[in-house]
């Protein structure tokens, strides 16, 4: 496109589109090219381009380069006195902290995206940074915790009849109640974030979906029908080209050595 402030703009509205259907590789191509032209566009929308293309960049798992433009962003949104970018740069700086290990940076970034976020009184980004406190909750084994910040996101989210983020806490719930050894609600919770999540493509939800209903087989028994549904998690993944977070990725290893360990007891020899 030969205007760049018209690409430019078309690239960040089309974030969340990538986003939800799986279009990571080409929505960073977009937003690269846009940031490759961005001394040519207003500074308003550079910083969103340069946000934008963090987020992609930090869901393929580059968190170097996500973290540089997170902290790219946030300095001209601060400069400008942009909040909403603000907040949306300083909780994508704790969700790459996050990734990184550093769970107590992650936490201290995302408190004060919430801060800002109900200073603006922006409802989904207020749950956004909920759902991650309970990311943080979760993958430190503080599930009371987690249930809550999961529960309060979830809340809001339902009123804004934002069903993509429904069912990525609707996973989140499943994962928390599955710790707990409440099957019966993991399993349904896992069901319907997979079911919701299918109604408009969500593949990353769809992936994490597929690993709790994998898990849900380990606990009864199945540990074939559990490598199927993990090989398929897992493949999807790789073709969108998501890189999976800290707790998806515990709670992917504990069931799997449970599914190997069963299967070794039962002769299973994987997905037929």
């Amino acid at each position: 496109m030969k205007d760049p402030e018209i690409a430019a703009r078309l690239a960040t509205g089309l974030r969340n589109f990538w986003i939800l259907q799986g279009y990571l590789i080409e929505g960073r191509e977009w937003l690269e090219e846009a940031l490759r032209r961005s001394n040519e566009v207003p500074a308003s929308v550079r910083r969103k381009v340069l946000i934008a293309a963090a987020s992609l960049v930090q869901l393929q798992g580059d968190r170097e380069k996500a973290r540089n433009l997170y902290e790219e962003g946030l300095a001209d949104a601060r400069a400008a006195g942009d909040l909403h970018q603000l907040a949306l740069a300083t909780r994508g700086l704790g969700a790459t902290s996050y990734l990184q290990g550093d769970f107590r940076a992650a936490r201290e970034y995302v408190e004060e995206a919430l801060l800002i976020s109900r200073e603006l009184n922006d409802k989904f980004a207020i749950a956004a940074s909920l759902n991650r406190l309970g990311d943080l909750a979760r993958v430190e084994d503080n599930f009371a915790a987690a249930q809550m910040l999961f529960d309060e996101s979830i809340a809001i989210l339902r009123q804004l009849g934002n069903r993509n983020a429904v069912s990525n806490s609707l996973n989140n719930l499943g994962a928390v109640a599955f710790a707990h050894g409440d099957y019966r609600n993991a399993g349904a919770y896992f069901a319907e974030a997979l079911t919701m999540a299918r109604e408009f493509g969500g593949k990353i939800v769809i992936s994490h979906a597929l690993d709790g209903l994998a898990a849900m087989s380990v606990e009864r028994g199945d540990p074939q029908r559990a490598a199927c549904l993990a090989g398929a998690a897992e493949e999807l993944r790789e073709v969108i080209g998501f890189k999976r977070e800290p707790a998806e990725t515990r709670f992917r290893d504990a069931y799997l050595t449970q599914a190997a360990a069963d299967a070794e007891r039962t002769d299973t020899v994987g997905c037929l």
